[in-house]
């Protein structure tokens, strides 16, 4: 498995500069101050085609979690499997922020990437799998469902795991959804 994932969460400097050159509007932000901050109130259409528009992709969760779990060790959290060291690791809501914070201020994981627990959720490239009665869903799952990855600041202990995962409709823009690029 060869493929490289950004160390950091995109920025709302970076998504910024995109918007500028493609004459989009600018992501909504819960306060003023955006520079380094992981972007949010992204959809997974929008995070797609800034990945796109730079030559990268979303990561497929299989490379997500790979990345999370230092090359795939059992760890519960990204960088670590103790609960009570998930502070230095993590942006969660035992932190109380009501937004999301500055990358890269904790610490990262063994392979160097920063924030695969907590800070802001992550949108991942593929669909999300239902394995129930197809005819219980009102909506094209391959569509329009998408999963995402790694807790957030608002987010409890069990969603900041590494192996959690759900999936929401790709149009959501949330105040802790946001994303990272991937490439091969």
């Amino acid at each position: 498995m060869i493929f490289k994932i950004g160390k950091y969460e995109v920025t709302y400097s970076q998504f910024d500069h995109f918007s500028q050159l493609t004459n989009k509007a600018l992501a909504r932000s819960a306060i003023p101050e955006r520079g380094m901050r992981a972007v949010a109130y992204i959809s997974w259409d929008e995070a797609n085609e800034f990945c796109r528009h730079f030559g990268y992709r979303l990561p497929t969760e299989v490379e997500w979690e790979y990345a999370a779990r230092s090359r795939g060790k059992k760890q519960l959290y990204s960088g670590t499997n103790s609960k009570d060291s998930l502070g230095f690791f993590a942006i969660t809501n035992l932190l109380d922020v009501r937004h999301t914070m500055e990358v890269g201020i904790t610490q990262p994981n063994e392979l160097g990437l920063y924030d695969m627990s907590g800070n802001a959720l992550e949108w991942i490239g593929e669909f999300y799998q239902f394995y129930s009665d197809p005819n219980l869903f009102p909506f094209n799952t391959r569509d329009d469902v998408r999963i995402i990855r790694g807790g957030s600041f608002q987010e409890a202990l069990v969603t900041n795991r590494t192996y959690w995962r759900v999936g929401t409709l790709r149009d959501i823009k949330s105040e802790d959804i946001g994303f990272r690029c991937a490439s091969d």
